[in-house]
């Protein structure tokens, strides 16, 4: 229950900060919030792509915890689009629109790869696989939802090319 107070308490304190920031008269600040960067470049990616070789199972988290994901080319163009359109004292959600799980998405990586659908690390095993990263599976526990991207689309007139992890 302590870890659960202390995130909390660390997520409202970004958001509190968050809000300064966008509050702030005096200079023309802005904040975009980027979704989980995906794409050929990807140097994870290629780590999960050379496992897949390797027939490695891995930990996709639970399933009904959603992220929100962003191809590397989309937000380049976002960001671009911010630094041409200074949208101040907003907060702008980049993300793809279309938020899935992350075994959803290194599955879909997989098959896009012309792979088999990769084993998977049961959530009991976790703890006796020394290669799972605390931090990976802490980031995996995070509920996520459905994050809104319209200010995005309104402010910026920006529209993903890849508007979900299948095309993307």
């Amino acid at each position: 229950v302590v870890g659960a107070d202390l995130k909390e308490q660390n997520f409202a304190a970004a958001i509190q900060a968050e809000k300064m920031v966008a509050g702030n008269r005096q200079f023309p600040l802005g904040i975009m919030r980027l979704g989980y960067l995906s794409g050929q470049q990807s140097r994870d990616l290629a780590l999960y792509e050379r496992s897949f070789k390797l027939f490695r199972p891995y930990y996709a988290g639970p399933k009904e915890h959603r992220g929100n994901f962003l191809h590397f080319a989309d937000a380049a163009r976002a960001v671009v689009l911010a630094a041409e359109k200074q949208p101040a004292n907003e907060i702008i959600n980049i993300v793809d629109g279309s938020a899935v799980s992350f075994g959803t998405f290194i599955d879909t990586f997989a098959q896009a790869l012309g792979r088999k659908k990769p084993r998977r690390i049961a959530t009991w095993l976790v703890r006796f696989a020394p290669a799972i990263a605390a931090q990976q599976v802490k980031q995996l526990k995070l509920r996520t939802a459905q994050v809104d991207n319209s200010k995005g689309r309104r402010l910026l007139d920006w529209t993903p090319q890849y508007p979900n992890c299948q095309e993307g």
